[in-house]
């Protein structure tokens, strides 16, 4: 009769099951928590209401064979340089292909503003009016000024990598932790300077007002406003900053470290199963909380 070996987590056993499991579901979770961080940051106002105007505008174009006809042709007048044809919809549970959309919209911008403006002299009621719709809803300085904030303010440039390393095969649950970490630092480090970083990036603004003849004005206020943005300022770029700009960081900052950084203590917890990963001895805490 043959003794067997005392069980112990082997390469093939539980502690190499363990690892593939977690990795594996942390990945799409991870990822998720991305897409619902970067949607709940789009709560403030302007940003969903400049989502929103995206989407109709997007859709517009999108359900009928004639209007993008015209939208290519205004991209053959307009940006004769641009390789895209049409619009892309926007996802509203993948950050990748949400970001792509709105860089294309960017790009075709000059274009799709032109094509709103002649379609708005169409015989059909219900198209012409649609449009003029749009396009006054473009034409709009809010508008203008949140899609800048949304890919000129770092976010994209912060969150697009993390978004595709969280959705690379077999990625490690502590780099995940590692990564949101850096973001939040990041992301920190910018809403400090504030101040210049929206100044670089009013300047594009600027330029877009002057290229779609938009007059860069602070909006109405009144005395007395609680259900709208109502803040002092002398200049326009002062009111954006405080009214879009800084809100829509504070958000995004929150989001990730709720949804990502936090959960560090429950990793160490589970690490306490893979002793030779973990950091340091396990606690009492890290015991409890399995």
């Amino acid at each position: 009769m043959t003794v067997q070996e005392p069980c112990r987590a082997s390469s093939t056993g539980f502690r190499a099951t363990s690892e593939t499991s977690i990795r594996w579901r942390s990945t799409f979770t991870a990822a998720h928590s991305l897409n619902l961080s970067v949607t709940d940051a789009c709560t403030v106002a302007p940003i969903r209401n400049y989502v929103g105007i995206l989407g109709n505008i997007c859709t517009f174009f999108s359900t009928s064979a004639k209007r993008c006809d015209a939208l290519k042709t205004s991209i053959d007048n307009k940006c004769p340089d641009s390789s895209a044809t049409h619009l892309k919809q926007l996802c509203p549970t993948r950050w990748v292909d949400w970001h792509d959309s709105v860089l294309l919209f960017v790009e075709l911008m000059e274009a799709v503003g032109d094509c709103l403006s002649a379609i708005s002299s169409w015989s059909d009621i219900e198209t012409s009016t649609k449009a003029n719709q749009l396009h006054c809803a473009m034409e709009n300085p809010e508008f203008i000024v949140s899609l800048h904030v949304l890919i000129g303010s770092q976010v994209f440039a912060v969150s697009m990598p993390l978004s595709r390393l969280l959705q690379t095969e077999n990625m490690d649950l502590a780099e995940e932790m590692n990564l949101a970490s850096h973001i939040e630092t990041t992301l920190k480090t910018i809403t400090q300077n504030a101040e210049q970083e929206f100044s670089n990036l009013f300047g594009t603004v600027e330029a877009t007002c002057e290229t779609l003849n938009v007059a860069l004005e602070i909006p109405l206020r009144a005395g007395r406003q609680t259900h709208r943005n109502n803040r002092h300022a002398s200049t326009p770029e002062e009111y954006f900053r405080a009214a879009i700009y800084i809100p829509f960081l504070d958000n995004f900052i929150a989001q990730p470290h709720d949804r990502l950084v936090q959960h560090k203590c429950l990793l160490q917890s589970f690490r306490c199963l893979l002793p030779h990963q973990l950091e340091s001895q396990p606690t009492t805490s890290h015991i409890e909380a399995l």
